[in-house]
């Protein structure tokens, strides 16, 4: 993003034998091996605080990539596969997959925070990425209400987040128009921002359809999800499978899945990890436990992996928030 400081993008891949881009020299070509797999990289401009790329490649080997992308403002990263499917782990937050039929949205709250995609082996990517600064899209939505998830970055203290999107055919469509731009030199910076305001235009109608959809699900359905998120809370230290969950409720796990993202607007694993950093600040308030003892209480076997979450949630530690609550 060109406005701020440039982006520093740090990548790693590795294999399941353990061999990994660090075993490289130094001065080797930061894309695959010719025995590990192919790739190609290409950057598009967008204009100020928007970043976007183009990746065609394919690993011969089951194949972990980890991204890190440090800025210095909060952003939105779409992923639009427009082939292959993938496994995508946003730290902290949950999981999602990659695959032509979705949009991926990754709100990044902490821009330090790291994505990872594990790929399987001689499946071919094509991915088109779009990395928007807060202060761009804030702009180019001219003062209108961010949709959940988006509105985070409208905030002082945005938090992490995703949430995907059916790939429409006009979505598709323009994805694709945007990496083929007919033009060079100014022309096409300015064919592809306006290609960039119409996936904008795009995600926002569609993320608009479903908050609708969310509010006209079935009464039985709603039952069964609010069922769902009662016992969750009750078993919060001591999570049940999503199996488990769902023949409770009575869903396949497929359709619990769909209906507690579009009732709650989060993932199951989003909506946990909120529920559980709300009891970690009540406990901290209270002042009664410790912060290991918290920790536990919660289910985090080490006390390092509670601060860390609780860090990224309220951007702060755990042991900062009870001084700050109690004034010390």
């Amino acid at each position: 993003m060109k406005d701020k400081e440039t982006p520093i993008l740090s990548r790693e891949w590795s294999l399941d034998s353990g061999y990994s881009s660090n075993q490289l020299p130094e001065e080797a070509h930061p894309g695959f091996p010719p025995h590990v797999g192919q790739e190609t990289l290409s950057h598009i401009d967008l204009g100020e605080g928007c970043d976007a790329f183009h990746y065609r490649g394919q690993a011969f080997h089951r194949l972990h990539i980890k991204v890190r992308i440090e800025t210095d403002e909060p952003f939105l990263m779409i992923r639009a596969p427009l082939a292959g499917v993938a496994n995508f782990n946003f730290e902290g937050v949950g999981q999602t997959e990659d695959s032509p039929d979705r949009i991926n949205l990754f709100v990044h709250g902490n821009p330090e925070d790291a994505c990872i995609s594990t790929h399987p082996a001689h499946e071919a990517m094509d991915v088109v990425g779009i990395m928007l600064s807060a202060s761009r899209l804030l702009s180019l939505c001219d003062g209108m209400k961010l949709p959940r998830p988006l509105e985070a970055l409208s905030g002082p203290h945005a938090a992490n987040a995703m949430a995907s999107l059916t790939m429409s055919t006009t979505s598709r469509r323009l994805f694709k128009a945007l990496v083929a731009t007919p033009y060079a030199g100014a022309l096409s910076r300015l064919y592809g921002e306006s290609k960039l305001m119409e996936i904008a235009a795009a995600i926002l109608t569609d993320l608009g359809a479903q908050a609708q959809e969310s509010t006209r699900l079935l009464g039985k359905e709603q039952a069964k999800i609010k069922q769902a998120c009662e016992y969750l809370r009750s078993k919060l230290t001591d999570l049940p499978s999503q199996e488990r969950l769902a023949n409770l409720v009575g869903l396949s796990q497929r359709q619990l899945a769909t209906a507690f993202r579009q009732f709650t607007g989060m993932t199951m694993p989003e909506w946990i990890l909120e529920r559980r950093m709300e009891m970690a600040a009540d406990m901290l308030r209270s002042g009664e436990l410790a912060i290991k003892q918290i920790a536990f209480q919660l289910g985090y076997a080490q006390v390092s992996g509670f601060t860390t979450a609780f860090s990224r949630h309220f951007g702060m530690a755990p042991a900062d928030f009870r001084k700050s609550i109690s004034g010390t």
